[in-house]
């Protein structure tokens, strides 16, 4: 049992504690009026269950073992991929987005959904005005 224990914390510890609430972009800093900043809808729990979005990758980069959970993410302007997954209870949902950011702007990741109603993701702007999509999707920029 200890050997179980030790293995499976070897495996998960690093990544728990590695996790950070803000992720940045590699590469030379730029000003912040010019970086776009993602901030991401609160996790919510209801009847015991809570669901948190973990960024499985970023731009192709992964983001840890089993994900990471930011609390906002700062990029360079430009299109942008997410892999995410949400476990929730028992089951979990993942899925694909794509954001193309502005320099100086700041949107929103919201989720909605349980085992009761479908999932979904989605992004806002500033003015509340839905943006970006689902990876593939037809309107998918191919910048």
């Amino acid at each position: 049992m200890k050997l179980v224990l030790a293995t499976l914390l070897a495996i998960f510890l690093p990544d728990i504690a590695a996790a950070a609430d803000v992720y940045r972009y590699q590469g030379a800093p730029l000003p912040p009026d010019q970086e776009s900043v993602i901030t991401v809808q609160p996790k919510e729990c209801r009847y015991m269950a809570c669901r948190t979005v973990k960024f499985l990758k970023i731009d192709g980069m992964k983001t840890g073992l089993i994900g990471t959970a930011f609390k906002e993410l700062h990029l360079k302007p430009g299109k942008h991929k997410f892999d995410l997954f949400v476990p929730y209870g028992t089951w979990q949902v993942d899925d694909s987005l794509w954001l193309v950011t502005q320099p100086g702007q700041t949107y929103v990741l919201h989720h909605t959904g349980s085992s009761k109603e479908p999932f979904n993701f989605w992004f806002e702007d500033a003015s509340g005005s839905r943006v970006g999509g689902k990876s593939g999707s037809l309107d998918e920029p191919e910048i």
